[in-house]
């Protein structure tokens, strides 16, 4: 079965969520240097990601979330089901935590 997923989407969404995590960091007044001590990475490798040039995991994503403090946007907030409402506890209740 022939793949019809076009590489030119994938760099279209890479951008989009780095332009995404580049608001977010500005938000909290954070410089890349600052947030890639947080997350224990490289400041070129922040630059990188935020300008869509690095092919990055959830599980990065995920990183990123966590040291900026925003919602994980995969499980929007008008979600049905016990899942989506889980996600959205243990989010909320780890912001209160720290």
């Amino acid at each position: 079965m022939k793949s019809n997923f076009n590489p030119e989407y994938f760099n279209e969404v890479r951008c989009l969520i780095g332009d995404w995590l580049r608001q977010c960091r500005e938000e909290k007044g954070l410089t890349q240097q600052q947030l890639g001590d947080a997350m224990e990475l490289d400041r070129a490798t922040i630059a990188k990601i935020e300008k869509g040039k690095w092919a990055f995991s959830i599980d990065m994503l995920t990183r990123f979330c966590v040291a900026l403090d925003v919602y994980l946007f995969l499980c929007p907030k008008d979600s049905k089901g016990t899942l989506a409402e889980d996600m959205r506890n243990r989010w909320n209740q780890n912001r209160t935590d720290n």
